[in-house]
């Protein structure tokens, strides 16, 4: 499936793979909530099962899916692209 194989550059896992990464060699502590939640979302999809996708709904894992990036993208632009 798409969603969680991590060996497909546009996949969800792929994605988050990418932005896990990038957001752990940003140095100091401004964007640890994003870095905490990055991680989350990442680990969630990395131990995730095709069935359990299934099982809750394709559209509700989606849409669950977007809110969490939505408030991830929230939390970088805070920490890292509003000038204080």
């Amino acid at each position: 499936m798409l969603l969680l194989r991590d060996d497909l550059p546009r996949s969800l896992h792929a994605c988050l793979n990418e932005i896990t990464q990038v957001l752990e060699n940003i140095e100091g502590n401004s964007g640890i909530e994003a870095k905490r939640l990055a991680a989350q979302i990442h680990a969630r999809l990395h131990y995730a099962q095709v069935a359990e996708a299934f099982k809750e709904g394709l559209q509700n894992y989606l849409q669950e899916f977007l809110t969490e990036i939505n408030n991830l993208g929230a939390l970088i632009h805070t920490a890292y692209l509003e000038v204080a």
